[in-house]
């Protein structure tokens, strides 16, 4: 009796080992689903982050070449620009010599006109001088004249 008790025990003790066997195999056949499922999750998004590395490395290689185009760009209008108010400035600096110049030729005409006019004025006055003792002396000639008849 206590054998069969023991062979019943034992029997139980068998049975929940089998059962402990089938869910630990159950339960690693899930870890291992688990595992390959994370591992294909894991993949799928490490392909997806370099996926993306590369267009935006594609994309910042883009950016770099357009920023280069419109600096290049950029600079050749400020090249340009630069020329122009340089030719601008040689000319306005030549007009301005070119006007200097005529503005000392005529300061110079002007003070040879009023140097001759003075002379004319200084010549007048004593011309005028001249024959207003000239009348004086008409005047009295012609009054001694005058008594004189």
């Amino acid at each position: 009796e206590k054998l069969t008790a023991s062979r019943s025990e034992l029997d139980k003790c068998n049975l929940r080992i089998k059962e402990y066997d089938t869910t630990i195999s159950t339960l690693k056949k899930e870890q291992s689903t688990l595992k390959e499922t994370y591992e294909n999750r894991i993949k799928l998004m490490d392909d997806e982050c370099t996926l993306m590395i590369s267009k935006l490395k594609i994309e910042h290689e883009k950016n770099l070449d357009e920023m280069d185009k419109d600096r290049g760009e950029l600079e050749k209008s400020l090249n340009k620009d630069l020329e122009e108010k340089e030719i601008c400035i040689r000319s306005l600096k030549g007009q301005l010599s070119s006007s200097t110049s005529r503005c000392q030729d005529l300061e110079s005409k002007l003070e040879q006109e009023r140097t001759h006019n003075v002379q004319v004025l200084d010549d007048h006055k004593q011309k005028s001088e001249v024959l207003q003792e000239e009348k004086a002396s008409l005047s009295e000639r012609l009054q001694q004249l005058e008594s004189d008849y």
